[in-house]
């Protein structure tokens, strides 16, 4: 239990005059009170962990500075000493036996002129207050010299702007070494000359200069304003809002923290403006859809670039091999193989003057995620824990006695009879059966369970932090499917006594273990008939719907899917050492080692009891697949900054040298006796060579940046690259990329401040540059060979062929960038707002260009004459409506509106790319046969041709009649965030809006109406007689119908529609436990929590989910978790 030291006891004494001898008297009186009352109190309330170090030492005649070192290596605290103080010192003589620390600093200072605090594992040495003052103390002249040789004791105090003393507040002698720190009641005491400048700083507050003329100096010390102050980092660097010429965003560890996800991407939704994310499943394991400011490439990488503690993480997708797209929206992103509570915080970068310096590696923007670090101090140890459910929406299907109604209407409509295979409708089913296959199959609930501990400190010269976690998502479907993820994270910090080197070592290291069906059970819990058979028979065995005394099987049992087992194991290993030296004042030489490794193995069983018994076909299986994702990365670095008494400058230049390299390899064995085999691969019969894939991406470059700050008001960023790769042929290997940026401060501006006083901060930035891109597959310039997996007559050897047509000329994409933006605080900076207008163009376009079959082969990589362009507007404000000591309530929102077109493709109506592309349009479009909804005479879908004719008919309509154009891109988006706290409760919930067109699958899974599956009670509005107007078609199969649905209904317009939503992304209630009970406890922090993620969508989207826009796969899951977050 820590007791800190109480800082309502102060010396009030102000010397704004040289007092007389009856009040020097008083005055002495007073301070002793005072003084005596601060001991007595400190005694009381110094920490139990400084009485459990004991100290034993002899000195005669020892300097001061010897038995300081001595207890500081007994003891393991550090000492803080004013730079001269220890030259007034006396020689020490004493004799110490097991004393605690308290003790020993007592007799070492008893006939010193210093005393000292303890602040958490910092002993504070400072001068003694004198109380005997007279006027030659605050001012002596030496021989009537000038200022320069003018002694001054100063003192006084240090108080923030609510009138409470800071402790530790650093007060330096500007342009010289003298210093000191204030005590824990926010006084202090320093000598120097009457013309210093004394700089107090302190972490969190705006610093101060003050003229030491004066013998009294009482300061306050400003609060910075957390979202002009606050620390981003950016490439290569750091920077704040209030000077940086960037378009770039922040997102902290509390509000990461304060969201209930297994991918840290998900924790960025509707917080950042110009970044949409996408979820596309509820799997655990599911894909991430992101991008920044749009998409800049036809067919190539749109990934961002990330980047995790300096070291490059690759964005390339760990999709199952072995899955075969089973699952949809299975995509594994890399970045859910890192953990959340590891992260200190995340920066997107998204204009060229913060992308530029990466070079083409950030051609579609970059997040950079940097983890937690340990901070010096008292040893903390972090622990929280955290258990959740999960569950999905449901679709409002048909009751069996509407269904049995739809299927024999369709019947009559096609004046068919009932036949043998009608097994739902000709009574081999039970029809009196009403099965909610949703609650069967995916009704579960899913349940997560989070344990994260750390403990993390350190001294001044050296920190620390280590912790660990795990996490396990177990899933709505029955039977035993988890994600289970265990890791470690790691960060050791240490400066040099001079403060000239420092070296970092960070590494995280994660283990996941994905136990997961082969096939999503969505789709069978929507489309099963709800008077299919039961899942189990009487004796718990698999219900394959037999009818009595034949080999006849009715029912294909969903849950045989679950037979068919996956394990996926993927860990990933991230490491970082950076080192640097301060070679002169302000000129370092540094040098970051980073390495990345993400492997998966992932095997796939398939036995035969996991078909119905009707199959007498051994396909029994087995199949394992290896990937690899390994890469390491040296770069050097030197900086140099120079402060100048109007400005700064920061110049910075270095090199990268990058290796990626990829494996895969994928086996599958057959023909297996029993299914008891199938855990060994080598005992089956037949082996097959799926893939064997290995390949080596380089990169090397050489880059810039100069930053310079003229007076806090003019603002210049210049940065250069040079990029080279080993994806191009050599002659196109290496570009050059460039951004040139501004910022004007006008707010400090005179004629600014002189006629506005709502206005507290205004800043204008301007950036232009350009990026690359090389993101196509590795080798694409050379022409690509696979094995002939089958024995060639001659000599009984392996052939090679040719799978890929080389091109020597391929070239970078290049992507230029414009933003212009602005920055205001207004009612001194209570609401703060920034826009930003951004013109994106990305031309010399690499795509897979197709081929004619006569080539032989299906496609070429190569360079085309075509521009995309994405032009938007971002728009975010944040304001403090309330602030005080009883509540706090905090308020933000966003919103982006983009635009998405190709503005230049020649000769496209000559390629068969303009089937898919436009000029002026969307790179997301789709061409479809406009809709015309059902015809009131035939029942059938109607849809127009290109010459304006209404018509069912398949025959009438062509590829050319695809005149209607579907933009599926984003129109607007955004977010609203609110945080209040009241006393110790604090509320915060995060709505999400999207304004989209999305794919509605309306009937492309349900299938037809009349056919054997279950439908959607919005199926009830068909048509079923002359004139009749309706939504869907009638019910039946007769081969109009399927045609008008098959080949017409299923690529129209009809399968899109608005996908627009508001969702309560996330919401959470926390309570802090009352001080009084944490002393109780001995606990320096406990806080309990409730967070809920996706609990209401508004939406008149048709399926269960506007975001993922997959009836058939698991949408994402509505998630409620409670816990305690404890610092002991």
């Amino acid at each position: 239990m820590e007791y800190k030291v109480p800082t309502k006891v102060g010396l009030d004494i102000s010397f704004r005059k040289i007092p007389s001898r009856q009040s020097r008297h008083a005055l002495k009186i007073i301070v002793a009170m005072k003084l005596i009352a601060l001991l007595f109190l400190f005694n009381l309330q110094v920490t139990a962990s400084v009485y459990s170090q004991r100290i034993s030492l002899t000195a005669s005649n020892t300097p001061l500075r010897e038995v300081l070192q001595a207890v500081r290596k007994q003891s393991g605290y550090s000492f803080f000493v004013e730079s001269d103080n220890l030259r007034d010192s006396k020689p020490v003589n004493l004799q110490l036996m097991e004393n605690s620390v308290p003790e020993a600093l007592d007799k070492i200072f008893e006939n010193q002129p210093f005393t000292y605090t303890i602040e958490n594992n910092v002993i504070v040495v400072t001068r003694k207050l004198r109380t005997n003052l007279s006027a030659a103390d605050f001012l002596t002249f030496d021989n009537g010299g000038p200022d320069s040789t003018k002694v001054v004791y100063v003192q006084g105090r240090v108080q923030d702007d609510k009138g409470q003393p800071l402790v530790g507040v650093s007060i330096r002698v500007k342009g010289g070494g003298t210093g000191t720190v204030t005590k824990p009641d926010g006084t202090y005491t320093l000598k120097t000359n009457a013309a210093a400048t004394l700089v107090f700083s302190y972490i969190g507050y705006l610093s101060r200069e003050v003229k030491a003329s004066q013998g009294s100096i009482d300061v306050v010390l400003k609060q910075l304003n957390t979202a002009l102050d606050q620390v981003q980092v950016i490439a290569y660097g750091t920077t704040t809002k209030r000077t940086s010429t960037s378009n770039i965003a922040t997102v902290n560890a509390e509000t990461i923290e304060r969201q209930p996800v297994s991918n840290p991407l998900l924790a960025l939704q509707g917080r950042v403006p110009g970044l949409f994310i996408q979820q596309t499943s509820g799997i655990s394991a599911g894909n991430v859809n992101v991008t920044v400011q749009g998409i800049n490439s036809l067919r190539q990488g749109t990934e961002p670039f990330y980047v995790v503690d300096g070291v490059p993480y690759t964005p390339r997708n760990l999709s199952p091999t072995l899955m075969g797209g089973a699952i949809p929206g299975i995509g594994g992103s890399t970045l859910a193989y890192i953990n959340p509570s590891d992260i200190e915080s995340i920066t997107v970068l998204k204009d060229a003057d913060a992308t530029a310096i990466y070079g083409s590696r950030a051609a579609n923007g970059a997040i950079l995620i940097t983890t937690k670090k340990g901070k010096a101090g008292v040893t903390k140890v972090n622990l929280d824990l955290q258990t959740g459910w999960g569950r999905i929406p449901k679709m409002n299907l048909l009751k069996t006695k509407d269904y049995l109604s739809l299927r024999l209407e369709g019947k009559k409509n096609d004046n068919s009879s009932i036949s043998s295979s009608d097994y739902d409708i000709n009574g081999v089913w039970d029809s009196t059966r009403n099965t909610d296959w949703q609650k069967e199959l995916v009704g579960g609930t899913a349940r997560f369970t989070n344990l994260q501990t750390s403990i993390s400190g350190g001294g001044d010269n050296t920190q620390f932090l280590a912790g660990g976690g795990y996490l396990k998502e177990t899933t709505v479907y029955p039977g035993d499917f988890s994600d289970v993820k265990a890791n470690v994270h790691f960060n050791i910090f240490h400066n040099s006594n001079n403060r000239k080197f420092k070296i970092s070592v960070s590494g995280t290291y994660l283990q996941d273990d994905n136990n997961l069906a082969t096939g999503d059970l969505m789709s069978q819990a929507l489309t099963l008939p709800p008077d299919a058979p039961p899942l189990y028979n009487s004796d718990g065995s698999l219900n394959w719907g037999k009818i009595p005394g034949t080999n006849t099987y009715t029912f294909n049992n969903p849950l045989a899917a679950l037979l068919r087992t996956y394990k996926g194991s993927t860990n990933n290993i991230i490491g970082n050492t950076n080192l640097s030296y301060l070679i002169l004042p302000g000129l370092e030489l540094s040098t970051s080692l980073g390495y990345n490794r993400i492997q998966s193995n992932e095997i796939t069983l398939t036995p035969q009891a996991s078909f119905s018994p009707a199959t007498t076909v051994n396909i029994r299986s087995s199949s394992t697949a290896n990937k690899s994702i390994t890469s390491w990365l040296i770069e050097p670095q030197i900086k140099y900054k120079r402060d100048f008494k109007i400005g700064n400058f920061e110049l910075l230049t270095g090199s990268s040298f990058q290796q990626v390299k990829n494996s895969v390899l994928a086996i599958t064995g057959s023909g297996y006796t029993n299914d008891a085999q199938l855990q060994n691969i080598q005992s089956a019969p037949n082996l097959s060579i799926n893939s064997n894939l290995q390949s080596t991406y380089r990169y090397n470059g050489i880059f810039g940046r100069l930053i310079y700050n003229y007076n806090d008001k003019y603002v210049v960023t210049l940065a250069g690259r040079r990029d080279g790769t080993s994806r191009f042929g050599s002659s196109n290997r290496f570009a050059n990329f460039y951004s040139v940026a501004t910022g004007w401060i006008f707010s400090e501006e005179q004629f600014v401040k002189n006629n506005t006083s709502i206005l507290s901060f205004g800043k204008l930035r301007l950036s232009y540059g350009t990026t690359g891109n090389d993101q196509i597959p590795d080798y694409a310039y050379l022409t690509l060979y696979n094995n002939v997996f089958t024995t060639v007559p001659y000599q009984q050897t392996v052939g090679l062929q040719p799978s890929g047509h080389s091109n020597p000329y391929l070239q970078w994409e290049l992507t230029k960038k414009l933003n212009i933006g602005i920055d205001l605080g207004i009612l001194n900076n209570a609401v703060l707002f920034t826009g930003n207008f951004f013109v994106n163009r990305s031309s010399n376009q690499l795509i897979n260009y197709p081929l004619g079959s006569i080539t032989g082969f299906a496609f070429i990589n190569q360079n085309i004459d075509a521009t995309i362009q994405n032009k938007g507007l971002e728009l975010q404000i944040d304001a403090h409506p309330i602030r005080n000591k009883q509540i706090n309530w905090d308020i933000s929102a966003n919103i982006t509106i983009p635009e998405n077109k190709i503005v230049r493709f020649e000769n496209l109506d000559k390629t068969t790319l303009a089937q898919t592309y436009v000029i002026g349009r969307a790179v997301n479009i789709v061409k479809v046969y406009p809709y015309l909804g059902v015809s009131p005479q035939s029942g059938l879908y109607e849809f127009q041709t290109a010459s304006g004719k209404r018509t069912s008919d398949v025959n009438s309509l062509t590829i050319k009649d695809r005149t209607q154009i579907v933009d599926i891109n984003p129109r607007y988006f955004g977010g609203i965030s609110n945080t209040v706290s009241v006393k110790r409760f604090t509320l915060d919930f995060l709505f999400q809006f999207v304004k989209q067109t999305g794919f509605s699958d309306r009937l492309t899974l349900l299938g037809m109406p009349g056919s054997m599956r279950n439908m959607p009670t919005s199926v009830n509005d068909r048509w079923k007689s002359i004139n009749d107007i309706a939504t869907y078609q009638k019910s039946g199969l007769s081969n109009n119908a399927v045609n008008a649905y098959n080949a017409l209904f299923t690529v129209s317009e009809s399968q899109y529609e608005d996908a627009s939503f508001i969702r309560l992304r996330n919401i959470s209630l926390q309570y802090s436990m009352s001080e009084n009970w944490l002393k109780k406890a001995k606990i320096k922090s406990s806080k309990l929590f409730i967070q809920g993620q996706n609990l209401l969508t508004i939406s008149n989207y048709f399926g269960t989910d506007p975001e993922s826009q997959h009836i058939g796969s698991l949408p994402p899951l509505r998630v409620v978790t409670i816990g305690i977050s404890l610092i002991l």
